[in-house]
């Protein structure tokens, strides 16, 4: 007479698991496993029982390969049903294979599942105390932490892609920006693992990724997701303004009301023309002087003066012979400075009379201008003044 009892059929849904996962659908197999959850009354205490608890420590094993080979397996909300206290000192313990290679212990897999869970399930949460148990072993593995809630999840910004030849062969990478300016690159094929992207689209994608330092101190991808957050929650914003476009290069040259001078690309945005207003994301990287932009959208006539920020200024000179005015900013207005440096730093600078149709100005009068610093052509940065309005 077959034996119907319960610890007989989970050892049985362990086998089928572990010989099926992962070439059945999803599904089934997250039926089965449901099917144990129900069959040992989960959440609950097994006791002292060792037969249970070491198919309770295999059903375990099980969900830790289901979290890697399904992305639709919730396996945080499967952690907290089974129960940290139900863990053994020997799921703890690593092995040694008859190579004599180490693998890792069951506890080990876990953190590493519970990482991979959290870049698909990012709003499940695991309790407090079995975390406490995980996190140190992802930390020993390489994974580094993010200052965000989830602990391990970070946010990059994808900025371009480029082909270089690896031993021999052709292949294809995306340079990726974090909020503080960190750089990396990964293979292309890691973000378009699970987002099915044309290489073109990449570009200005926002992924959520898995960061890990390998052996050799290398800061890499190990695993990464199209972000759902939008862009402007994570990497700040600002307004510039499109001074030239290069046709040859391809490239938008833009500036913002920080002074700082940006280039994005054609491609990000085709319809660009010189003198509109664009909300953008800058790409300031840590190590490398190059400021690019990625340009989210085009700012109305009436949106986009008023969003870059016009300053307060009064005219000191008006010489209407040679064409030109002075002016200085009124008092309370900062000094004209690109952000993130000391020098140079105006207050005071000249309006060509014709190009911004301000003939009707005399001394004393106070208007408002939109002004950037701009290197000249002999490299002095000086006030760049592009559009005016009476006050």
């Amino acid at each position: 007479m077959p034996d119907t009892s319960p610890l007989s059929r989970g050892w049985e849904i362990v086998r089928t698991l572990n010989n099926s996962v992962p070439t059945i659908p999803s599904i089934e197999a997250r039926k089965l496993l449901a099917e144990y959850v129900k069959l040992m009354q989960l959440p609950a205490s097994l006791g002292d029982n060792a037969s249970i608890r070491q198919l309770h420590s295999a059903i375990l094993s099980v969900a830790v390969k289901m979290a890697q080979a399904y992305t639709d397996f919730r396996f945080v909300p499967f952690l907290n049903l089974w129960g940290i206290e139900n863990l053994r000192p020997e799921d703890s313990e690593s092995g040694v294979d008859s190579q004599g290679k180490r693998f890792p212990s069951l506890v080990e897999r876990m953190a590493k599942s519970y990482a991979y869970s959290l870049l698909f399930h990012p709003d499940d949460h695991l309790e407090s105390e079995l975390e406490a148990l995980l996190i140190p072993h992802l930390q020993r593995k390489g994974f580094v932490l993010s200052s965000q809630a989830d602990c391990i999840t970070h946010h990059l910004l994808a900025t371009n892609t480029f082909t270089t030849e690896v031993r021999g062969r052709k292949m294809t990478f995306v340079n990726l920006i974090s909020p503080d300016g960190t750089e990396l690159s990964a293979e292309v094929h890691t973000l378009t693992a699970h987002a099915p992207l044309r290489y073109s689209e990449i570009p200005g994608k926002m992924f959520s990724v898995l960061l890990r330092t390998s052996e050799k101190g290398n800061l890499r991808i190990e695993a990464a997701i199209l972000s759902s957050q939008p862009v402007s929650d994570v990497f700040p914003t600002s307004i510039g303004y499109i001074e030239n476009i290069d046709l040859n290069h391809r490239h938008i040259h833009v500036f913002d009301n920080q002074s700082r001078h940006l280039v994005a690309m054609m491609d990000s945005a085709p319809d660009a023309l010189i003198g509109s207003f664009v909300q953008f994301l800058p790409i300031i990287p840590k190590e490398s002087k190059f400021k690019s932009a990625i340009i989210l959208r085009t700012l109305s006539a009436e949106e986009g003066p008023e969003a870059f920020g016009y300053r307060k200024a009064r005219v000191t000179y008006v010489d209407n012979d040679k064409g030109y005015l002075s002016w200085e900013l009124l008092p309370g207005e900062p000094p004209i400075i690109e952000t993130g440096t000391t020098a140079p730093s105006y207050t005071k600078g000249y309006l060509n009379l014709q190009s911004t149709n301000t003939h009707h100005l005399t001394p004393n009068t106070e208007f408002s201008l939109i002004v950037y610093l701009k290197r000249g052509k002999d490299g002095q940065k000086r006030p760049h003044v592009v559009k005016v309005k009476t006050i």
